[in-house]
């Protein structure tokens, strides 16, 4: 914690000397869409929502969601090892299995288990990524017990092609695309990439292709086909303290939809028809237990549809419907564990939005009707009030819930069809200040669980037992000119099991980051600071509890716009060759140097 106050004290001091000789840029009011079902303000927004743009995508030249999301508060990642081994993702404590994911509004979520691997979720073609803390349960139903990450890719006509090579072994290519002509657009993105950890078996290779073609009838209408597939590979290089040269895992998910808006004078249609396919292959020809192979098949089936009435400029309301269709089959060396388990939910919700020059106030109700554990009712409410042009105050509060994943529900030995959903309720409380170039966001949360599944050695199987609590304060400060940008954030978290009074693993009690982008001429350099404070864990191979130290990690990327189509860029990752593991008994990798260029039009 000392050396991150240090490191954030410095890049203060130096952005404060630079700040006189850059021209000014006034934060502008961003449209959101995430967080409420018709796109509304920024400052209208009742819940805390983070967003990251394509313009801090590139300068970070990060190509993982997940390393992007290293730097927002109250959001913490672990990847287990190098780069393509499992990664979870916590936000404000909630597990790594209550946040739902979206990409263009579409659920990625596994059925099998309810979790998603952020290991293989690139940056390609994504516009922005929005990210709301707490339950959303309200809008989307399931999973959004502790929040929502959503993927937007754009459509703005461009052409763009990245290749890289580094070390260990790293090679990406990377293209994306997209135009319009009269009645059509397209837009087409993807890569292909590999690389090695720093031990044997300790690979990842990936490939991806996803895009959007769409059909304009008129300017406010049209309807779209969208595909996203992506077929990966990655080596397990350890079993606990054992080394497994064979064990590997082949990972591949296909996203087909048929997303349409249609938008008139005072109201406008939005929606989609969905099927998500996932194929899991786990396989060791080495294993000591003769557990050689395992493989999952799930299938998630949805379609959603939204009707926004706005009667005038200061009201709109939203009603909807969604209906989805889970399915898994799993089998392994001992025989099948799942055949064909099924689960299906209908849901209707609808929120109100009323704004004036000083306030906005939010009201949200969503019901969901399940054919195994019956229905779940989510409401939600929230205000921000104008105290001061430059001071705004927001609260709310909102419920969630996880419905039993089809893994907790019938998997042999420990499955159990009579599990309920588990259940939050939060509350949060903010002030937003800003005056021309600065920024600051100040957040108090709390956020109760209750009926959390855990696998019961008395009961023989899963049970609804657990209750934790989640509570802290969010700092943010934001400077933002053409020629710098500065984001400093630092965030507390007391996250803790009400049944045992122990902290919550992996949750790190204080964290931190500091972002600091130069733009000199031609050149663009960001320097990216990540402080992980101590957080409880479980040591991997005695299972006995443990401590995992702090750590703190420093990355800087450097970009040269050779020309108007023409960019060369360099990038360190770990640039001080820290020391440290997101999770003990997974090392994570050490400085690691990676170069390449963009072409683009």
């Amino acid at each position: 914690m000392i050396r991150f106050s240090i490191v954030l004290l410095g890049s203060l001091l130096l952005s404060s000397s630079l700040l006189a000789q850059v021209g000014q840029t006034t934060y502008q009011d961003e449209l959101l869409v995430t967080a409420t079902l018709a796109a509304t303000e920024e400052s209208e927004q009742p819940v805390t929502v983070h967003r990251i743009d394509r313009q801090q995508i590139d300068e970070r030249l990060v190509d993982s969601v997940e390393d992007l999301l290293l730097e927002l508060p109250g959001v913490h990642t672990v990847t287990l090892g190098s780069p393509g081994q499992q990664t979870s993702l916590f936000v404000r404590g909630a597990e790594s299995d209550q946040a739902l994911v979206l990409w263009n509004g579409i659920p990625l979520n596994d059925p099998y288990f309810g979790g998603f691997n952020w290991a293989y979720l690139p940056t390609e073609g994504v516009d922005r990524v929005e990210v709301v803390s707490g339950p959303v349960s309200a809008l989307y139903g399931s999973a959004a017990v502790g929040g929502v990450v959503q993927l937007i890719t754009g459509d703005a006509p461009h052409a763009r092609l990245d290749l890289e090579a580094g070390e260990n072994a790293h090679r990406r290519v990377a293209t994306s695309v997209s135009d319009r002509f009269t009645d059509w657009s397209f837009d087409l993105h993807g890569h292909w990439r590999e690389g090695d950890g720093h031990h044997p078996n300790d690979f990842y290779d990936s490939t991806e292709v996803a895009g959007l073609v769409r059909y304009h009838p008129s300017e406010q209408t049209w309807l779209g086909a969208r595909v996203r597939h992506n077929d990966s590979q990655t080596g397990i290089p350890f079993d606990g303290a054992r080394a497994s040269l064979e064990r590997q895992i082949d990972w591949q998910e296909t996203q087909v939809a048929v997303p349409f808006e249609a938008t008139f004078e005072q109201w406008d249609v939005t929606g989609y028809l969905g099927q998500i396919d996932y194929d899991y292959l786990f396989t060791d020809p080495q294993d000591p237990f003769g557990f050689t192979e395992g493989r999952t098949e799930s299938v998630s089936r949805r379609v959603r549809s939204v009707v926004t009435v706005r009667p005038n400029d200061d009201f709109w309301i939203g009603v909807g419907a969604d209906h989805e269709e889970l399915e898994v089959d799993d089998r392994s060396s001992y025989g099948s564990n799942l055949d064909g388990a099924e689960q299906e939910t209908t849901g209707l919700f609808s929120q109100a939005h009323y704004s004036t020059d000083r306030a906005s106030f939010d009201l949200g109700l969503r019901y969901d009707d399940n054919d195994v554990y019956g229905s779940e009712t989510s409401p939600r409410v929230g205000a921000t009030f104008l105290i001061h042009p430059e001071l705004r105050l927001r609260a709310s509060y909102s419920e969630g819930f996880r419905a039993p994943s089809l893994g907790e529900l019938y998997f042999p030995f420990s499955g159990n069809p009579e599990l309920d959903p588990e259940r939050s309720e939060g509350w949060e409380a903010a002030v937003h200040w800003q005056r021309d170039r600065w920024s600051l966001d100040l957040v108090t949360f709390e956020t109760r669980f209750s009926n959390l599944i855990s696998y019961d050695f008395a009961a023989g199987g899963n049970i609804n037992l657990g209750r934790a609590r989640s509570r802290g304060t969010e700092l943010q400060v934001g400077y933002r000119s053409s020629a710098l940008e500065l984001r400093a954030q630092w965030s507390l978290l007391d996250a803790e099991s009400l049944e045992t009074g122990e902290p919550l693993r992996r949750r790190p009690d204080d964290s931190g980051s500091l972002a600091l982008t130069l733009r000199p001429g031609r050149w663009t350099i960001n320097l990216r600071s990540i402080y992980v404070g101590p957080r409880a864990d479980v040591d991997a191979v005695t299972f006995a509890d443990a401590t995992n130290p702090s750590h703190l990690r420093h990355d800087l990327a450097l970009r040269w716009q050779l020309s108007d189509r023409l960019t060369p860029y360099l990038k360190v990752v770990n640039a001080a060759d820290e020391e440290y593991q997101e999770a003990l008994g997974f090392p994570a990798p050490g400085r690691t140097l990676t170069a390449g260029i963009t072409f683009s039009r």
